[in-house]
């Protein structure tokens, strides 16, 4: 216990002489001023994706771990390929979901996983339509 209190008592100490050095010889605006915040170390781990589909042509265009949502807009727009294309979900983090129904209702939704946005997606087209299936579904990685 006694090794413990000094141990953390030296480090206390030495961190507390390096902040007090810093301070004297005006080092904390150019620390701060290059530091990196919470919120931007996070921006860097964080994974995009969208599902577009397109109506006339019941197809569907997805994408994921991409940096942006508006890149992962785009490129489900491209991968579905069709000119009524829109974006229906986009998630950050997790996945997506569509399904349709036998009267050409559809149901979108995002999770924290597969089998809750599917779930989900499947909910919200049942509400419309019967005979709902999932269409197309995708996740980012964590």
């Amino acid at each position: 216990m006694t090794r413990l209190f000094i141990r953390f008592f030296s480090y206390s100490f030495v961190s507390f002489a390096l902040t007090l050095l810093c301070f004297s010889i005006g080092m904390p605006q150019r620390i701060y001023e290059y530091r990196i915040g919470p919120q931007d170390y996070n921006r860097s781990n964080e994974k995009y994706g969208a599902i577009a589909y397109s109506g006339s042509s019941d197809r569907c265009g997805v994408s994921f771990n991409l940096r942006s949502r508006a890149d992962a807009e785009k490129r489900a727009i491209s991968e579905c390929g069709e000119s009524d294309c829109e974006i229906k979900v986009w998630f950050r983090n997790g996945c997506g979901a569509l399904a349709t129904g036998s009267d050409g209702s559809i149901g979108w939704a995002w999770s924290g996983n597969k089998a809750g946005a599917e779930k989900n997606a499947l909910h919200e087209c049942g509400k419309r339509s019967g005979g709902c299936r999932v269409r197309c579904w995708a996740c980012s990685d964590r």
